[in-house]
């Protein structure tokens, strides 16, 4: 089996594999929004109770009743306010959009550049030996065995933890009645490499 063939095999049964995880989380996620849909009135009113009391301790006055008054009212905000707060914000703007941009192009070209590396890594690896003085390549490919050997290890155990925390999420949040709980617990457990970021996010989403 050639090593293209191998490679070419190893990524189509990793995207399909990613396709039949995304179907299943697109199916739970379609069942779960159902639930989510019919308890929406009841916590559009619980939020505005709690809107209420926030606006009579803050202005004297009741918040919006409805949720067309809230758009009414933000659109309002947008025509008064909205030229002004976009000009003074303009170059936030310019590099939100940017890294959205940038984070869209990743997701095409990561899967490119990585099959050409997986392709191309004995050549990759070889050539850069050659600038290296014959006395030094055994002292040197010592060395680089050991920085691929510590970072592997460290990628697959930081892969395994996200991998693990993120069933552990999922099915506590599922098992409490959290909306969206298991998908919720799946995205905490993959950021969970940033510290305090999975956690927090998972718990900020579940108590929303």
């Amino acid at each position: 089996l050639s090593r293209s063939l191998a490679v070419g095999v190893t990524f189509l049964g990793s995207t399909l594999v990613v396709a039949l995880v995304g179907f299943v989380l697109v199916i739970m996620i379609q069942r779960e929004a159902s639930q989510v849909a019919e308890n929406l009135p009841q916590g559009w009113e619980n939020l505005q109770l709690s809107l209420n009391g926030l606006s009579q301790e803050l202005t004297g006055k009741d918040a919006p009743a409805s949720l067309n008054e809230w758009m009414d009212k933000g659109l309002d905000w947008l025509r008064e306010k909205g030229p002004a707060f976009a000009a003074s914000k303009a170059s936030l703007i310019m590099s939100g959009a940017f890294g959205v941009i940038g984070f869209v192009a990743s997701l095409f070209l990561i899967p490119i550049f990585t099959v050409f590396f997986l392709v191309d890594f004995p050549a990759l690896r070889r050539h850069p030996m050659r600038l290296v003085p014959l006395r030094y390549r055994e002292q040197v490919r010592g060395i680089a065995g050991e920085i691929d050997e510590v970072l592997s290890s460290f990628m697959h155990a930081q892969l395994t933890v996200c991998l693990a925390l993120g069933l552990l999420y999922g099915t506590a949040y599922a098992l409490v009645g959290v909306p969206l709980g298991f998908p919720i617990g799946l995205l905490a457990g993959a950021l969970a490499f940033i510290p305090y970021v999975g956690a927090g996010l998972g718990l900020f989403l579940a108590l929303i």
